[in-house]
């Protein structure tokens, strides 16, 4: 982490994280019709993500700040390998800004080909800073996706790149990265189940979710996966463990509650039950549909509503 700015780490990464992830996980999924980058070149132009109020200013800020610390020390060693990093992290922020939210590619470009050629000048300097390749391997996928009248755009910014080179140069930091190799793994489960790479992308997520036992995220894309590619005993046993495990840790007791505030209990109940409604299994369908009533009701009660924030 850059001594001069100890904030990067926990806003100016993470934002990056947060806007690819759930960019390549709603976006550009696998959820066929409406994807970013789906078959259809027309779906690049037509999506919209809406972001919150004040999002753009706030996360701007963050990053105009970040850019003036990195700036910093690169004034004072144009080879500060740290440096190079975290500013072709911020401009690939940038990047993934203008791309996925405020629908401007050529603003998406213009940051993407700064960020690339940081990364670059950081693999120029350092051959083996393999994290570098997270923000390449990205832009590669990305320009080896678009449709031809955008690829000549991308072109034309330096990217080259194809969806198979982007794979493989995640892949790499997935399994030899430092700081963004997490960051590869959710990023290139998203990208198997995109290429309907299923196996792949089941593995890293079960990598996921030993690392992150606590998150249900991660189970409930493994599931999603399962019944995608049909097999609903799979999905069933998936959302079996996931109610198991709540159940250890006050959800038998108290169905609207778990681990964590955030997990959605009836939500998780209702689709364990249908799950086993589709293998026929209506007894224990009927069960968990109760108990995801229930859990429902409790989350929507005054009380606990007058305990959240």
């Amino acid at each position: 982490m850059l001594s001069l700015c100890p904030v990067l780490y926990t806003t100016g990464l993470c934002a990056s994280v947060v806007i690819s992830v759930d960019f390549f996980s709603r976006v550009c999924g696998a959820s066929g019709s409406g994807s970013v980058y789906s078959k259809g070149a027309d779906a690049v132009l037509e999506r919209r993500v809406t972001a919150p109020p004040n999002f753009f200013k706030e996360l701007n800020g963050v990053l105009d700040e970040v850019e003036g610390l990195e700036e910093q020390r690169l004034r004072r060693d144009r080879k500060d390998q740290e440096a190079l990093y975290w500013m072709g992290v911020t401009y690939s922020t940038r990047s993934e800004l203008e791309f996925t939210l405020k629908h401007s590619y050529l603003g998406a470009l213009r940051n993407g080909g700064k960020a690339r050629h940081y990364n670059l000048e950081l693999l120029k300097q350092d051959p083996a800073a393999v994290d570098a390749y997270f923000v390449l391997g990205l832009a590669d996928y990305v320009a080896g996706s678009l449709p031809w009248y955008l690829r000549v755009l991308a072109s034309m910014g330096g990217y080259h790149g194809t969806r198979n080179q982007g794979l493989t140069e995640l892949r790499e930091v997935s399994e030899k990265g430092n700081r963004a190799r997490v960051d590869a793994k959710i990023v290139l489960a998203a990208l198997y189940r995109r290429e309907r790479m299923y196996p792949q992308a089941v593995e890293l997520l079960r990598e996921l979710q030993r690392s992150y036992p606590r998150n249900y995220l991660i189970p409930s894309e493994i599931a999603d996966i399962y019944k995608t590619e049909g097999d609903w005993r799979a999905a069933a046993d998936v959302y079996d463990g996931m109610v198991a495990s709540f159940a250890g840790n006050g959800f038998a007791r108290n169905p609207s509650t778990s681990t964590s505030d955030q997990v959605p209990a009836a939500t998780i109940l209702y689709d364990a039950g249908k799950a086993h409604e589709h293998l026929g299994e209506t007894e224990e369908a009927s069960s968990l549909f109760r108990r995801a009533r229930d859990a429902g009701h409790s989350e929507s009660s005054p009380a606990n509503a007058r305990g959240r924030p």
